[in-house]
C-alpha cells in the first residue's frame, strides 16, 4: 500500500513539475547579432508575407495595414517601398521560391524577384546593404492545393531548399555581404492548419523544411544569418499577452469581435497589422546599430 501511495505521488510531482516549466519557464533565445549603420538600407525578397505593393491586392493584411519589413526598416532610421514604385522590397504576393509547378501566371518566384534585381543593378549588390530572404511557405501551400495531399514528396522540399540557395549564391556572387534568411512559421499554428485533423501534418511540413533549410545553410561557405522565426512566434503563441495580443488562433478578416491591433491573423495564412509589428519587433532584435 505504501508503494503505490509513493508511485501515486511521484507521478502527480513529475505532472506538476511539466506544468510549472510549461507555463512559467521561457527559455532565453540566444541571438546572433547583425551590427548595422543607421540609416539600414534594407532589401526583401520573398512573398505575399512582405509583399506591401508589388502586387495590385497586396499588402495582404488589416485595412491600412503595413508588413513587418515596413515597420523593421523605420525601426532601423531607413524606408521601405514597393519595387514598382522604386523601392527595395522585391516581394510579390503567390510567388513561389522559385519557377511555379503548379500556376500558369509564373513570373519566376523570388528566384526571378532576385534576377530582376541584379539586372538593374548591372549584377552589383550593394555590400553595405542588408538582404533579407522570407520565402517557401506557397511551395507547399500550393502543393497542399493541387495534389490534395499534405505529404509532400521529397522533391518538393528539395526544389524549394535549391531555390533558396540559387537565391543567396545570386546575391552572394554580385558582392552582397549581409545575407539574412528567415524560416517558416509553422503551418499548424494560422487559422489554415489550426485544425485537430490537420495542425500536426502541416507543421510536420514546415518542421521537415526548416530542417533542411538548416541543414543546407550550414553547408554554404559564406556567411548567412538564419533566423528561427518560427521559434521565435511559438513564444508569441504560447504567451499572447506578453506581446499585447488577445487572440492568436482565429481569423480577423469578416469578424466584428476582432481588433486587428490584438489580434495575430487577418486571413487564413497572414498577419494584421499588429501581427506584422510584432515580426518586425521580434526581427529588431537581431540586428545591433553601430556605435
Amino acid at each position: 500500500m505504501t508503494i503505490k501511495k509513493n508511485y501515486i505521488l511521484i507521478i502527480i510531482l513529475l505532472i506538476l513539475i511539466y506544468l510549472a516549466y510549461h507555463f512559467f519557464y521561457h527559455p532565453t533565445v540566444k541571438r546572433h547579432f547583425i551590427t548595422v549603420t543607421p540609416p539600414v538600407n534594407f532589401i526583401v525578397f520573398g512573398d505575399s508575407l512582405s509583399d506591401m505593393g508589388n502586387r495590385e491586392d497586396a499588402p495582404y493584411t488589416s485595412n491600412g495595414g503595413k508588413v513587418w519589413a515596413v515597420y523593421l526598416a523605420q525601426a532601423f532610421g531607413g524606408t521601405m517601398t514597393p519595387s514598382n514604385q522604386g523601392g527595395n522590397d522585391w516581394a510579390i504576393g503567390g510567388d513561389e521560391t522559385g519557377t511555379s509547378q503548379y500556376q500558369s501566371n509564373d513570373d519566376g518566384g523570388v528566384v526571378g524577384q532576385v534576377t530582376q534585381y541584379l539586372q538593374l543593378v548591372n549584377n552589383q549588390a550593394d555590400p553595405n546593404s542588408v538582404y533579407i530572404v522570407w520565402a517557401g511557405g506557397n511551395d507547399f501551400l500550393h502543393y497542399f492545393e493541387k495534389a490534395a495531399s499534405f505529404e509532400p514528396p521529397d522533391s518538393v522540399y528539395n526544389n524549394a531548399v535549391n531555390n533558396l540557395q540559387q537565391v543567396l549564391d545570386k546575391l552572394h556572387q554580385a558582392g552582397a555581404t549581409q545575407l539574412v534568411i528567415l524560416n517558416l512559421p509553422l503551418l499548424g499554428d494560422a487559422p489554415f492548419g489550426n485544425k485537430p485533423f490537420l495542425q500536426g501534418k502541416v507543421n510536420a511540413v514546415s518542421d521537415k523544411f526548416n530542417q533542411d533549410l538548416q541543414t543546407r545553410i550550414n553547408s554554404l561557405n559564406y556567411p548567412i544569418e538564419l533566423i528561427d522565426v518560427a521559434g521565435d512566434m511559438q513564444q508569441v503563441y504560447d504567451h499572447p499577452e506578453q506581446y499585447g495580443f488577445v487572440n492568436v488562433t482565429d481569423m480577423c478578416e469578416d469578424n466584428s469581435a476582432c481588433n486587428p491591433e490584438t489580434w495575430m491573423f487577418w486571413d487564413q495564412i497572414h498577419p494584421t497589422d499588429g501581427g506584422h509589428q510584432a515580426i518586425a519587433k521580434d526581427l529588431g532584435q537581431y540586428f545591433k546599430a553601430a556605435s
